[in-house]
């Protein structure tokens, strides 16, 4: 049995909120922020737009992202990509082409919590 997708996104919007605050970075972060129609970011800190997936994407459905993106874009936002893993790796190229490889984040990667608390820290005003 996994993690449901809401556990991980309160999971991830505590630790992330400790992360932040341990290094002097607090920022409000709110949950299910409406995007575009009925779209919603799963998280938003600061200028922080983040989706996030227990486990991991789900194929050629998501590419609704782009526009995501996009909208996100127009507000201002940075569209970030979370998830536990993702261990079809034709699905994890194309969730970081849509994302950028800068914006996608894979914690079945080493490091890449490390380094998308300090992208989420980098775009605080």
């Amino acid at each position: 049995m996994g993690l449901s997708g809401w556990v991980f996104e309160q999971t991830v919007r505590y630790c992330l909120g400790r992360e932040l605050d341990a290094a002097g970075h607090h920022c409000e972060i709110r949950g299910q922020v409406p995007l575009k129609g009925r779209a919603r970011v799963d998280l938003l800190a600061g200028r922080a737009a983040i989706e996030l997936k227990a486990r991991g994407s789900f194929g050629a459905g998501d590419a609704k992202y782009s526009a995501y993106r996009k909208a996100a874009e127009e507000r201002g936002w940075a569209y970030l990509y979370l998830t536990m893993q993702e261990g079809y790796a034709p699905y994890r190229l194309a969730t970081a082409s849509t994302f950028g490889g800068d914006h996608a984040f894979f914690l079945d990667e080493p490091g890449d919590w490390s380094r998308f608390v300090d992208t989420v820290r980098s775009l605080q005003a």
